[in-house]
C-alpha cells in the first residue's frame, strides 16, 4: 500500500530496440470500501489491436478508461456469439462508438484471443478486454493468430480493442474487489494505461537501441547489455558479421 493507492510492486515493461518503451498496467478506482482508493495491477499487452507495440509508439502510448465488468456466467471465456451477432461480428470495427466506455472482463481458453477481442466489441460495445491467465502468476504476449488485413470485412486485427492479459491471481482478486463495491452499491471504474518511459527515474526503467539495452531495476541494481559484431575469428567487423552480445550486471542510483 502506497498511501491511497494499492500496489503489488510488480511491472511489466514491453520495449523495442528504438528507443520506445511502454509500462502496462490496469488501475482500479473509486474503490470506497477500503483504507486505499486504488490498486494497480501489471499487464502484458497484446500483440494485435491498439495495444500493439507499433500503435503505441504512433500514438504516444493509450490510455482507456471506463466501467469493468467482471467475466459474465453464461460465458466467462467470451467466446461465445449469438445469431443476433454473427452478422455484426466481421464488422466490429465500424459499429457506433459507445456512449459510455466498457471494459469487459473474460478467461483464457476456448478460443484466439482476437476473437475474444472482436467479440467483446460485438457484445457489450467493449472499449478493451481484459484476459485473465489460467496461470496464477504468469504473463506472456498474447499473439495475433492472424496477420494484418487478413480478416473477413472491413476490419483488420490492428482495429480490435485493448487487449491485456493479467494473471490468474490477479484476476481473481480484481473480481473480488469488483464483487464487494457492487455489492455496497459502489460503480468500479477500470483505467487501463499503456504509457511511454520518458525517464529512467522511473524504476523499472528499459530502453533498447541497436546498440546496446538497458535494464534499471529496483535496489539499484540492473543489466546492460551491449551489441558486439564479430567474425568467426572473434575480431570485430562489420555490421554483416554475427551480432553477440556483452552482458553486465551493474548498479544505478536512479530511485
Amino acid at each position: 500500500k502506497h498511501g491511497a493507492l494499492f500496489d503489488y510492486n510488480q511491472h511489466v515493461i514491453i520495449a523495442d530496440m528504438n528507443s520506445h518503451s511502454y509500462s502496462c498496467s490496469v488501475i482500479l478506482t473509486r474503490l470506497e470500501s477500503r483504507n486505499y482508493t486504488s490498486a494497480r495491477f501489471p499487464c502484458s499487452p497484446a500483440l494485435f489491436g491498439k495495444a500493439r507495440l507499433e500503435s503505441l509508439v504512433e500514438n504516444g502510448g493509450i490510455i482507456v478508461e471506463g466501467s469493468l465488468n467482471a467475466p459474465r456466467k453464461d460465458d466467462e471465456t467470451g467466446c461465445d456469439v449469438s445469431e443476433n451477432n454473427l452478422d455484426n461480428l466481421e464488422d466490429f470495427c465500424v459499429l457506433p462508438s459507445p456512449s459510455n466506455s466498457t471494459v469487459q472482463m473474460v478467461e483464457r481458453g476456448k478460443c484466439n484471443f482476437l476473437r475474444k477481442a472482436k467479440n467483446q466489441r460485438v457484445i457489450v460495445n467493449a472499449d478493451a478486454i481484459i484476459v485473465i491467465n489460467s496461470e496464477p502468476h504468469e504473463l506472456f504476449v498474447m499473439a495475433n493468430e492472424m496477420p494484418s488485413g487478413q480478416l473477413e470485412g472491413p476490419c483488420t486485427s490492428d482495429d480490435a480493442p485493448v487487449s491485456v492479459l493479467i494473471t490468474k491471481n490477479d484476476g481473481n482478486a480484481i473480481i473480488h474487489l469488483l464483487k464487494e463495491e457492487q455489492s455496497k452499491g459502489n460503480d468500479v471504474t477500470v483505467s487501463i494505461q499503456l504509457i511511454e518511459q520518458e525517464s529512467d527515474d522511473d524504476v523499472p526503467y528499459v530502453k533498447g537501441t541497436q546498440e546496446a539495452l538497458q535494464v534499471f531495476a529496483t535496489e539499484g541494481w540492473g543489466v546492460h547489455a551491449v551489441r558486439q559484431v564479430v567474425n568467426n575469428h572473434g575480431d570485430k567487423k562489420s555490421d554483416t558479421s554475427s551480432p553477440t552480445w556483452q552482458l553486465f550486471i551493474m548498479q544505478h542510483s536512479q530511485s
